[in-house]
């Protein structure tokens, strides 16, 4: 299957043979198939730019949901901006948040600062400072500079009390 995926990125490339999208959407759609993430990951982006294939955004996002529910804590952020967007798929933020906390959970800190975000304005999730908190400090330990500056503006909205807690929370 990694031979596949190379040649499927050398035709994107056009290394060592004229460049051919289309062939190389068919052979990382093969390898994609057969469950590498990595390869999931690459068709939705292909579904999704309409490379080497028609454009298609929900094909894209059906892609990123394998991907997603294979554990990958990218395609689990790139399926929740999804449902935030409603590309693809029907909006909905519950779903959203549901992916951003699996996404999160495991260090990725895009989604970190947009569930930091989400729980900031109560977008398909309860407003809850304490959780903004949480999860903004833990994406701007990561250096992700947006959430750092959320981050203050919502220190400066709490508490002392409530930032304790949340410092707590984000160290548990």
């Amino acid at each position: 299957m990694i031979g596949q995926f190379r040649l499927a990125e050398m035709l994107a490339k056009g290394i060592g043979e004229e460049q051919n999208l289309t062939e190389a959407f068919k052979w990382v759609e093969r390898v994609a198939n057969s469950g590498n993430v990595n390869a999931q990951l690459r068709v939705a982006v292909m579904c999704e730019e309409g490379t080497g294939v028609i454009q298609d955004q929900v094909n894209a996002a059906a892609w990123y949901l394998k991907a997603a529910n294979s554990g990958d804590p990218d395609g689990q952020f790139l399926i929740a901006m999804r449902y935030f967007e409603g590309n693809g798929v029907v909006r909905n933020y519950a779903e959203c948040a549901l992916w951003l906390t699996k996404s999160a959970e495991q260090g990725q800190k895009a989604a970190q600062w947009f569930l930091g975000a989400m729980y900031r304005a109560g977008k398909g999730v309860p407003r809850d400072p304490v959780l903004a908190y949480r999860w903004l400090n833990l994406a701007a330990a990561q250096g992700h500079e947006e959430a750092l500056t959320l981050l203050d503006t919502l220190e400066s909205e709490m508490s002392s009390a409530q930032v304790a807690e949340a410092q707590l929370k984000s160290f548990a």
